[in-house]
C-alpha cells in the first residue's frame, strides 16, 4: 500500500472515531435522560482518548516524514499532508491521560452547567467549572514544554 493511501486510511478511521465523539456530545445536550451523565462523560472520554492514541501513533509521524520528503506531489495530496502533520505535531504535544481527563471534565461541567441553568443554582455550576482554567493552563504548559524540549 502507498503511505499515501495509508495515511488516508488512518485519517479516515480517526476522523470517524472525532464524528462518533460528536453524536455522543450531540445527544447529550439533546435527547441524553440526566441520569445517564456519569456514563456519557466515561463514553466521550474514551473516544477522546482513543482518537488522541490513533492520531499520536508513530506510525502516523513516520508515514508523514515518509511522505513530506517525497517529490512530485499535487498540491491537494501535499496540502493534506501539510494540514495532517499540523494535527500531528499538536496532538502529540498533549498527553493521551490529559485529554481523557478534559473530555471527561467537559462532559461533566456541560450536565452541571444545563442543570443549574434550569433552577438557577449558580454554586452548583461555578464549582463545576473550577477545574476548568487550570486544565487549561495545563494544556498550554504542555503544548509550550513541547517547543522548548
Amino acid at each position: 500500500m502507498d503511505a499515501y493511501e495509508e495515511l488516508l486510511g488512518r485519517l479516515r478511521d480517526i476522523d470517524m472515531v472525532g464524528q462518533i465523539g460528536g453524536l455522543l456530545g450531540w445527544d447529550q445536550e439533546v435527547l441524553m435522560p440526566p441520569k445517564a451523565a456519569a456514563l456519557r462523560a466515561e463514553q466521550l472520554a474514551w473516544i477522546s482518548k482513543t482518537g488522541h492514541e490513533r492520531l499520536t501513533d508513530p506510525r502516523i509521524g513516520e508515514l508523514l516524514s515518509e511522505l513530506e520528503g517525497r517529490d512530485g506531489m499535487d498540491d491537494v495530496k501535499a496540502a493534506n499532508v501539510r494540514l495532517a502533520r499540523e494535527s500531528y505535531d499538536k496532538a502529540t504535544k498533549l498527553p493521551t491521560d490529559f485529554v481523557e481527563e478534559m473530555a471527561k471534565h467537559r462532559s461533566k461541567s456541560l450536565v452541571s452547567w444545563t442543570e443549574a441553568r434550569g433552577i438557577m443554582r449558580t454554586p452548583r455550576w461555578q464549582s463545576a467549572l473550577r477545574p476548568m482554567p487550570v486544565l487549561m493552563r495545563s494544556r498550554k504548559l504542555w503544548q509550550s514544554m513541547a517547543v522548548w524540549g
